[in-house]
């Protein structure tokens, strides 16, 4: 395994114990509560966002200007740019920290955006792979075009394009 995608995996493995803190803030006091909002903030403006940007760097080198093409294909926003990342995380670092719901909400809405960010991501560089190779004969088209293959999940398992 690369040290980039040890990294990687490990980075993984910390923005999984979001939804985790989220889960437990509802109990912690408003110091404890302080304190893990600090530490999220930290690691999404430490660690996540320069993720992003080496990824988005990436899908650049790999795709040029059709990165936007491919990520139209698939009826998302058209790339991995992180606004999406950005405004809950501004978010959670104003908040008060008396105000546990509202903590709790955007801890799990800032989750919900990381995780929505890297996956579609991999799913960009799926289906950059499936366009590149040439269509199985007698694959029927799928419905945007491009021919169905018989791939399962597991087949994409591992590290991502960008890793090497």
């Amino acid at each position: 395994m690369t040290d980039a995608f040890s990294e990687y995996v490990m980075l993984l493995d910390e923005i999984e114990r979001i939804p985790v803190a989220a889960r437990a803030s509802a109990s912690l006091s408003n110091e404890q509560r302080a304190a893990t909002v600090g530490r999220v903030v930290e690691l999404v403006r430490d660690r996540v966002l320069p993720q992003s940007d080496r990824e988005e760097a990436s899908l650049q080198a790999l795709l040029g200007d059709d990165l936007a093409a491919f990520a139209g294909t698939r009826g998302t926003s058209g790339g991995v740019a992180h606004d999406a990342i950005l405004a809950p995380v501004d978010e959670l670092a104003r908040a008060d920290p008396q105000d546990g719901a509202r903590v709790q909400e955007l801890l799990y809405r800032l989750h919900a955006a990381i995780v929505g960010h890297f996956g579609e991501a991999e799913l960009i560089l799926v289906t950059a792979g499936k366009e590149e190779r040439s269509p199985r004969r007698g694959s029927p088209p799928a419905a945007s075009g491009r021919r169905a293959t018989k791939k399962s999940h597991r087949d994409y398992a591992g590290a991502s394009a960008w890793f090497g």
